[in-house]
């Protein structure tokens, strides 16, 4: 769909702009499942999985592309007592609840935060190459005649975090996080022509598609005012 290019450029922007050298702002209170970008590509048996989820100030973006088929949802802050709004691209107008679990998909193995050598982020030596396997999963986990077996690798990079995995099912992780506690807004500009509307969740309409649609007008459209702060 011609939107998604769009957001894989805004994501790889925002990025961008993750200082590498930004060490002293790794925060050990950081957990693995608070990162504000996360995106994980994972296949096994000939299926792609690439799922990203992007936190803003004023919203969170979530886009996921399962061998090809390309659906997202951008779901915007509210004020108090607002009612909250949501838009989202894809096959047969995919509502919110469809990406619920998506926060799941793009965990790193260790997202429990109970593995002793990976317990946060901010415990991994910056710029050090670390080797996991299913040994540093606690004992007590480690259940069943054949329990899962696997091997990776991870690195941060002042506020960043690669991975990789591979089990002894042929299941291949590849995973990217990042942490910060200054969020940019999204751009009120993005284009969303064509999107699906929702408000508390409820279909409202799908935009035009013939013509560009940045989100502030679409929102003026929607609820007559842009339930948003301003753009920085």
């Amino acid at each position: 769909m011609k939107h998604a290019p769009a957001l894989s450029v805004l994501f790889a922007a925002i990025l961008g702009t993750v200082p590498a050298h930004a060490k002293d702002l790794c925060r050990q209170e950081f957990k693995w499942t608070e990162a504000t970008y996360a995106k994980r590509d994972t296949r096994k048996a000939g299926q792609v999985t690439l799922a990203e989820v992007e936190v803003f100030a004023n919203a969170t973006v979530t886009r996921l592309n399962i061998d090809g088929a390309r659906s997202g949802v951008i779901d915007l802050r509210r004020t108090a007592n607002a009612t909250s709004i949501q838009l989202t691209y894809g096959s047969s107008k995919p509502a919110p609840l469809e990406f619920a679990e998506i926060s799941m998909i793009v965990e790193p193995p260790m997202a429990r935060g109970n593995w002793p050598r990976l317990m946060v982020p901010c415990s991994i030596p910056d710029g050090t190459a670390v080797t996991f396997d299913e040994n540093d999963v606690p004992a007590a986990e480690r259940i069943g005649a054949h329990p899962r077996k696997f091997r990776g690798a991870l690195q941060r990079d002042g506020l960043r975090v690669s991975y990789s995995m591979t089990a002894d099912d042929g299941e291949v992780w590849q995973g990217e996080l990042a942490y910060g506690v200054d969020l940019p807004d999204l751009d009120l500009n993005t284009d969303v022509s064509g999107w699906n509307v929702f408000r508390a969740g409820s279909y409202v309409e799908t935009l035009p598609a013939n013509m560009p649609a940045p989100l502030r007008v679409a929102l003026e459209r929607i609820s007559g005012r842009p339930d948003l702060p301003p753009a920085r």
